[in-house]
């Protein structure tokens, strides 16, 4: 997947062999990785989503579920400082994860949660909460993002982006759901957010769509990034900074 952070460019690849790498954020063309994280002692098997934030690096390494954290500028065949795994943990096929200050924020895909762990979580430890249950309409969550008062999870198996309060926890309905005709989402795999805009990666429609960070319902994008000269075929992962919008083909 991608995450943009510390002008850097991060992205994890699920090929042979899987690993993740970074570049400087204004890197352009055939141009080698600042790092190359990969081998046997990363742990890596599937490696889904990462994020950064001053000092780590966290990766959901979804067939092996855990969270593999990092230094931030790990670079090699390292074992990771910290992981996250283990029965306790619930962790079964994590995909997204998001940070901030205080926690680690964990779409957890086959169990249908979104798992909270503190920011200094290792071992076979329990998530501190747990956003899971019929009335959360969480149904194969893929991407998650976070601001100072939301967790946004884009569900790839009922096309919508579910928007719970960030102390959210348990068998609760989302606040807000963008869902319906109107919003073209078909597979959306993951979503990031500024302080004015919702970015999802719309899979299937090789698109990336734009809401207000305040839609609710089924309501259509205030703009798509679609068409053969955008490039984009099956996108992935989605990051924003104050001026650009990354994507993942």
């Amino acid at each position: 997947m991608l995450f943009r952070s510390l002008a850097m460019v991060y992205i994890s690849d699920t090929g042979t062999p899987y690993r993740v790498l970074s570049w400087p954020e204004n890197t352009n063309g055939n141009v080698t990785p600042s790092t190359n994280l990969s081998g046997s002692n990363t742990t890596f098997n599937y490696p889904g989503d990462i994020a950064v934030d001053n000092n780590w690096l966290y990766v959901s390494n979804m067939s092996n579920s855990s969270i593999d954290i990092f230094p931030v500028n790990a670079t090699g065949n390292v074992a990771p400082t910290r992981s996250i795994q283990g029965v306790n943990t619930t962790l079964n096929n994590p995909y997204g994860i998001a940070v901030d200050s205080s926690w680690i924020y964990v779409a957890n895909r086959d169990n249908n949660s979104v798992d909270i762990f503190p920011v200094n979580a290792t071992g076979n430890v329990a998530p501190t909460r747990s956003i899971q249950g019929a009335n959360t309409t969480l149904n194969s969550p893929r991407g998650i993002a976070v601001d100072s008062n939301w967790i946004y999870v884009a569900n790839r198996s009922s096309n919508s982006i579910d928007i719970f309060p960030v102390n959210a926890t348990g068998n609760v309905a989302p606040t807000r759901s963008i869902q319906g005709a109107n919003t073209t989402l078909n597979s959306p795999r993951n979503v990031a957010v500024d302080s004015a805009w919702i970015y999802v990666s719309n899979a299937t429609n090789d698109s990336v769509d734009v809401f207000p960070i305040g839609a609710d319902g089924n309501v259509a994008p205030t703009r798509s990034i679609q068409g053969v000269n955008t490039t984009l075929n099956n996108p992935y992962g989605i990051a924003v900074d104050s001026s650009w919008i990354y994507v993942t083909n």
